[in-house]
């Protein structure tokens, strides 16, 4: 059974609207607004489950997107507790870096056909 976690990473996450999807310039200020309200939030490490809660996909398959070089990078061993991504500002900007990268694609296709 899948763990649930019902905190503020998973509410701004399921409060982004659609545009966000578009321009990481538009994410970057969200986080930027949660930061000044909770600023000790964004900077806490997240375990695997966490995360791959957060992105939509159960924790087998974060591990595996991450195997094949598909996942947030910096996932790392913390000595007595465990494994973890740095930060959940860690993965949110490696979202934001996604975000950025699929907006170029479609232009980057038309230049070449």
């Amino acid at each position: 059974m899948a763990q649930c976690y019902d905190d503020d990473f998973r509410l701004l996450a399921a409060a982004l609207p659609p545009e966000l999807k578009a321009s990481s310039d538009d994410l970057k200020q969200v986080i930027r607004r949660f930061n000044r309200m909770r600023p000790d939030y964004l900077i806490q490490p997240i375990d695997n489950a966490e995360c791959a809660a957060f992105l939509g996909k159960t924790p087998a398959a974060l591990r595996v997107a991450r195997s094949r070089g598909y996942g947030p990078p910096g996932f790392a061993e913390v000595e007595g507790l465990g494994w973890y991504y740095p930060s959940r500002l860690h993965v949110l900007t490696w979202l934001a870096e996604q975000i950025e990268q699929a907006a170029l694609e479609p232009s980057e296709k038309k230049e070449v056909a």
